[in-house]
């Protein structure tokens, strides 16, 4: 799959569930709101993105007082599947979609 269909994938699932989402979003009573979704992508994706998965070895470790975390900034230098699903949630028609969303 490329990064466009891995995102109409997610809009897909987003425009499914976009009034209880919005819902969900509205009635959280946190400092920062928020909403979650379950099962956005495909198994079968994320099986394959999860085999590919890069080692910590791998990452870079950023820690401060707030957070521990490892990251990576340059996915070329990992499995494309990765960069596609990366990607695929930066897709303009998923970012309007939450944006209505929240």
């Amino acid at each position: 799959m490329d990064r466009k269909e891995i995102a109409d994938c997610i809009l897909k699932k987003l425009e499914g569930h976009k009034n209880e989402l919005s819902e969900f979003y509205n009635a959280s009573n946190s400092t920062i709101s928020y909403f979650f979704i379950d099962d956005v992508l495909p198994s079968d994706l994320l099986e394959k993105a999860n085999a590919v998965f890069p080692s910590t070895s791998d990452c870079s470790l950023k820690k401060s007082l707030k957070e521990q975390k490892y990251v990576s900034a340059q996915m070329n230098t990992h499995h494309p599947v990765l960069e596609e699903v990366l990607f695929a949630f930066q897709d303009a028609r998923i970012v309007k979609c939450i944006q209505d969303i929240c």
